[in-house]
Order: C-alpha cells, then sequence, then structure tokens
C-alpha cells in the first residue's frame, strides 16, 4: 500500500489591525512556503490567521461579515486551490467560531486549511470547547482525516524470467535439443552477412529468437502452490491410499 506524505504549516498572522505591510509580509513569507510543498503532498495549513471570513466568501460560517485579513486569506485561498475545513461542514453556531475575546465577543478566526483535492478524505471539521483544558482563549479545531490510497501495482515479471532454467540445465538432452532449435530459427531469419553496419540488428535477431524458442518449448517454474511438498506425486499417492483405507 503506498504512503501518503504529509506536511503541516503551522501559522500566526498578525491582527487585523496591524499595519498593512505586516499582514503582506506574512503572506509573502506563507505563498513561498508553500510553493516549496510538493503538489503531491497532503498539506496542512493550521492556526490564528486572525481572519474572519463572510457569508459572502464561504456557506457556513460564524462571522457576519468578512474583514481585511479575510480578504488576504481568501486571495491566498484561490491562488494555491485551498478551503477551510471548518467551513465545508454544516455544524450549529457553538461548532463554528474560535475565539472568544474578555468582553465575550466571538469570532471564527482560526482555520485548517487543506488542498481542494483532497477534499473527500477531509470527513468532518469543527471546533471543541477548550478553555479549560488548555487556558486559552482559543478553541481547539480538528478534522477528521481518511485517505483511499491506491495500492501499489506490482510489475509483471518477463516471461524469460519464468522458465525453468534449473530443469534445463540438469537435463542435457532438453539443452542440446533447445540449443538447435536457436540455431535454426535464427538461422531461417538471417537472410545477410554479419559485418559492422548490421550487428546490432543481427544481435536483437538472436535474442528474439533465444526467446521465442524458450518460451515454446522449455518448462516453466512451477508456482510456489506447486511445489510444496504436500504436493508431490509420493505424497498425493499416500493421502489417497490412507483415504481408500479408512472408506
Amino acid at each position: 500500500m503506498e504512503t501518503q506524505k504529509t506536511t503541516l504549516v503551522c501559522v500566526y498572522s498578525p491582527h487585523n489591525s496591524s499595519v498593512a505591510d505586516e499582514i503582506e509580509n506574512f503572506y509573502t513569507t506563507l505563498r513561498s512556503t508553500i510553493e516549496q510543498v510538493p503538489l503531491h503532498n497532503f498539506l496542512a495549513i493550521a492556526g490564528d490567521l486572525n481572519a474572519r471570513l463572510g457569508p459572502d466568501e464561504t456557506k457556513f460560517t460564524f462571522n457576519s461579515k468578512t474583514n481585511r485579513n479575510g480578504e488576504m486569506l481568501k486571495d491566498f485561498l484561490e491562488e494555491f486551490n485551498l478551503y477551510t475545513s471548518n467551513n465545508s461542514f454544516m455544524k450549529p453556531k457553538g461548532q463554528l467560531w474560535t475565539f472568544e475575546s474578555p468582553l465575550g465577543d466571538r469570532a471564527q478566526i482560526d482555520y485548517l486549511i487543506f488542498r481542494k483535492k483532497w477534499r473527500n478524505s477531509v470527513k468532518d471539521s469543527r471546533s471543541y470547547s477548550s478553555f479549560s483544558s488548555v487556558g486559552s482563549d482559543h478553541r481547539i479545531v480538528s478534522a477528521t482525516v481518511k485517505f483511499s490510497l491506491r495500492s501499489t501495482k506490482k510489475t509483471k515479471p518477463h516471461p524469460i524470467k519464468m522458465i525453468d532454467w534449473e530443469e534445463v540445465l540438469s537435463n542435457p538432452d532438453m539443452s542440446k535439443q533447445f540449443t538447435i532449435e536457436v540455431y535454426n530459427t535464427f538461422q531461417s531469419l538471417s537472410t545477410s552477412e554479419i559485418d559492422a553496419e548490421n550487428i546490432e540488428e543481427v544481435y536483437s535477431s538472436l535474442i528474439k529468437s533465444t526467446e521465442e524458442v524458450a518460451l515454446a518449448t522449455l518448462p516453466k517454474r512451477k508456482s510456489r502452490g506447486q511445489s510444496k511438498p504436500s504436493n508431490s506425486p509420493n505424497v498425493i499417492e499416500a493421502r489417497n491410499h490412507l483415504k481408500s483405507i479408512s472408506l
């Protein structure tokens, strides 16, 4: 089974009230980081983006409108074909907000971000009340991810490797007959003398002749199941004899 390489990027964005240069520098650094992540990696960006995405930008949100940082986040998501998982599932409002200010105001500003190509692998996402356990004014945002990976295809061995060469070498008559067959086949294919100009063509014909004769005349290797001791003629005969006398 293939294994999926995962890249996790943890972020903390400047506040929405920060000067424009700070937020622009943040996204410049984030962009250069994401550009280095191979496209086949499972990418997860997690953290406090200090961005509010309103109903005009995403379907399931706690926020009533998009702020400046939200606009920057929206452009970033579109540029890299990303999406926020905790805005992608229908949840009650209590499972959407991620931050509570000292005055009691709540907002959704923390996000889990994934590539859209992996959208079907993200099965659920929501925030949990975690103030008492971690001592933070932010809540934990989680996602349930389940990969559906393809099995690595096994390469088929070359047909010539399926020949039982041990049996061929142990049988002088078979080896001699094989040599004669290859020679005769090669001779029938050769219509010109061998020289420096056609040496590669002649060599290819020899290889092809050898393979064709081998596959047509030589014994194939037995599968592991066929070569088990329990499948040997003596064992099969003894087994049948035991069955006959036990009836």
